[in-house]
């Protein structure tokens, strides 16, 4: 059985240096579901985002609670305004467009509410 402890590197096709990567615009859909958590845990990897420039779109509150939650490794989350231009100097910055307007957006891990599906 092959050994699937530690994934293959990803190769883009030119060395990032070398090209210009898209902006990816990720919406995190439920605060109280999974997609917070899952586009964390990939914008973690640096291979993932050597594809391209991800911009995190929702509620930072709801982010950071999402980010409490995993080994986030020295990642830094900006929060941007939607009249900014988010301009990442270092490849561990990711940032937040938030859709909150700062205010706290409750997450209940799992549950179906209300607010959930307004955020959503």
């Amino acid at each position: 059985m092959p050994d699937r402890t530690s994934a293959p590197p990803l190769r883009p096709k030119r060395p990032t240096s070398e090209r210009i990567r898209p902006r990816l615009a990720i919406s995190l859909g439920d605060p109280n579901g999974i997609g917070p958590e899952v586009a964390l845990k990939a914008l973690a990897d640096s291979r993932i985002r050597s594809f391209f420039r991800p911009l995190l779109v929702g509620a930072r509150s709801v982010v950071d609670a999402h980010a409490a939650t995993i080994d986030w490794d020295g990642m830094e989350l900006v929060t941007i305004g939607p009249h900014q231009i988010a301009h990442e100097r270092e490849d561990n910055v990711i940032p937040v467009l938030d859709l909150g307007a700062g205010d706290e957006v409750p997450v209940e891990f799992g549950r179906l509410t209300r607010t959930g599906g307004e955020q959503s």
